[in-house]
């Protein structure tokens, strides 16, 4: 059985890459520390550290990071479907979102992560907007609460609640 701990780290294991890694230059790559809490009726957990999140073509890459910059876990997406590896262990599903239900119990939209990140819906799924920096969109709750000088958004606020548990989410976004 996978621990609770993995199962924080999987959140956010497709979000970043190891710093000795080769990332090619049209990748897209997104950089900066998490912090997630869940509270259920079983307790409160929470984790936290740092993500890189890389797109390239139909490949989504989110990588959780050690302090020193180790990967503590890794999920992949394509066409072909959904992996997350921790040390030698590997889990495979069809979508991101159906990974994380069965690893954590509930979905992460990881395919919309990079559209939160840059403070907006993603352009393919129902969203309500709730104020001009703030929407709902696939039963989360998504705000912009800091920006850099150039305007970009480097703090973002998720939130997620159901009546047996709620997950606070922290993504800050390094200058590209």
């Amino acid at each position: 059985m996978i621990s609770r701990r993995l199962l924080l780290v999987s959140v956010f294991a497709a979000l970043a890459s190891a710093g000795c890694s080769l990332t090619p230059e049209n990748a897209r790559v997104r950089r900066g520390k998490f912090s997630v809490s869940v509270r259920s009726a079983s307790g409160q957990s929470s984790e936290q550290g740092r993500y890189e999140l890389t797109e390239l073509g139909g490949t989504t890459r989110l990588d959780l990071l050690s302090p020193l910059g180790g990967i503590l876990a890794r999920v992949t997406i394509s066409e072909k479907g959904a992996t997350l590896e921790h040390g030698d262990k590997e889990l495979h599903a069809a979508t991101g979102e159906e990974l994380m239900e069965r690893t954590l119990g509930f979905a992460l939209p990881v395919s919309m992560l990079s559209c939160w990140l840059s403070g907006t819906p993603d352009p393919e799924t129902p969203f309500r907007p709730l104020s001009a920096d703030a929407f709902e969109q696939a039963n989360w709750m998504i705000s912009v609460r800091r920006r850099s000088p150039d305007g970009t958004p480097n703090l973002i606020g998720a939130l997620n609640q159901a009546p047996a548990r709620s997950i606070r989410l922290q993504l800050t976004a390094e200058p590209r």
